[in-house]
């Protein structure tokens, strides 16, 4: 049962800043590509087919693949502003009894979620084996400074690091991914993965390395799941005042609670064979 508190209306404010950020969310998570699944389709489930999967990017226009063109691919963002904002339109006309959303806006923070783990584990998993980021070849050692770009650079100075940056990045995602999976570590894992994904915004945009508007995506559900709490941790550690926790649940039958036990189990071995 849900406490009497979230049963009172929200404003009309509320009401219509959630059916926006409701929509927008989704249509920025949901895959609209359909090269996407034509890639996966005829393809053996591996690790590979799972990784273009779960770091999709809703792509509406095709980004420019051009280094000097980083904006270009935030035309999708506006593109899935407008559709938001007609969808908030239509549902406040349509809707006008509903008070409260307090129970679809929890459902939003499981899929998004869930959304932002799978991306984040994929994400470490390259990282931490490490894949994405492979030593200098061969040919890289003949190759003159400068005729590297900037984005080369990069790759080629962070995987020579004895201090095991990438590998510590890719834990660091992988260990947000998982405290997402559980609702009550999922501020902390949310909270862990802003600070991680903050840095890998930055170094997309000052090294050109063309994943800033991906990167940004993941920043931005970061944000948004710890959005929910961040008015308890700033009572708690700024204000210093007696804090309780989240006190809201959805109803969950014991069907629906082993049933989401199964999917976390399932979710684990799927990664640990893949990997």
């Amino acid at each position: 049962m849900s406490q009497p508190i979230f049963n009172k209306p929200w404003t009309k404010g509320a009401l219509v800043a959630f059916r926006l950020v409701f929509i927008f969310l989704l249509v920025l998570s949901i895959p609209f590509d359909r090269l996407l699944f034509e890639s996966v389709k005829n393809a053996p489930f591996s690790f590979e087919t799972a990784f273009q999967l779960f770091t999709y990017n809703t792509s509406f226009v095709a980004e420019s693949q051009s280094v000097n063109h980083p904006f270009d691919g935030y035309w999708n963002w506006l593109i899935a502003l407008i559709i938001a904002v007609a969808g908030t339109i239509v549902w406040s006309i349509a809707d006008k009894k509903t008070m409260e959303y307090n129970r679809l806006y929890y459902f939003l923070r499981v899929f998004v979620r869930v959304r932002l783990a799978l991306a984040v584990i994929t994400t470490g998993i390259i990282k931490l084996l490490p894949l994405q980021l492979p030593r200098p070849s061969l040919s890289d050692y003949h190759t003159e400074y400068g005729d590297f770009l900037s984005w080369k650079i990069y790759y080629l100075s962070t995987s020579i690091t004895f201090a095991g940056y990438v590998p510590a990045i890719g834990l660091l995602e992988l260990l947000g991914g998982i405290l997402l999976l559980f609702r009550k570590t999922a501020a902390i894992g949310s909270g862990l993965l802003i600070a991680v994904l903050s840095n890998v915004v930055i170094s997309n945009f000052v090294f050109d390395i063309g994943e800033q508007v991906y990167s940004s995506l993941l920043l931005l559900l970061a944000v948004f799941i710890f959005s929910y709490d961040f008015p308890r941790f700033y009572s708690l550690l700024f204000l210093r005042v007696k804090t309780t926790p989240d006190p809201y649940w959805a109803n969950s039958s014991a069907v629906r609670a082993t049933a989401k036990k199964a999917l976390r189990a399932a979710f684990v071995v799927v990664f640990v064979f893949l990997a």
